[in-house]
């Protein structure tokens, strides 16, 4: 015996509800829960991944052969019509820069960006409007 279900578009997709589950036909059942992309920081290897969200992310990565850094950060293209831009083999396609980094260089990102940090978080050197 199986149970009947009905279809609701939502966001131009359509999900099916069993009858008797739907949250908008039954207000009191609590409505499926969308996954949510956390932001994240974690390494990989030779590579810090920096996960803004599903469609916007940064990585560094040590480049053995130059013995340097690659700083990328990377973001989905999306149409007019607000849908991903896909290339002929449907796979999407992603805004791309990369720049090469020596470690030198880098150490002082990272001292300069540290710095900020704190400043920010301590309150000081934070400009003031008068």
């Amino acid at each position: 015996m199986s149970k009947t279900a009905h279809i609701h578009v939502i966001d131009g997709k359509q999900i099916a509800y069993p009858d008797g589950q739907c949250p908008f036909c039954n207000p009191q059942v609590t409505a499926p829960q969308q996954q949510v992309t956390v932001p994240t920081v974690y390494r990989k290897g030779n590579t810090v991944v920096l996960k803004i969200s599903k469609g916007t992310m940064g990585t560094t990565t040590y480049w053995t052969k130059e013995n340097s850094y690659l700083m990328s950060f990377k973001r989905l293209v999306f149409g007019t019509d607000r849908k991903v831009v896909r290339d002929n083999t449907g796979k999407p396609v992603w805004n791309n820069i990369t720049m090469r980094v020596n470690a030198d260089l880098l150490k002082q990102f990272i001292k300069e960006l540290s710095s900020l940090i704190n400043d920010m978080e301590s309150g000081t050197g934070v400009p003031q409007r008068s």
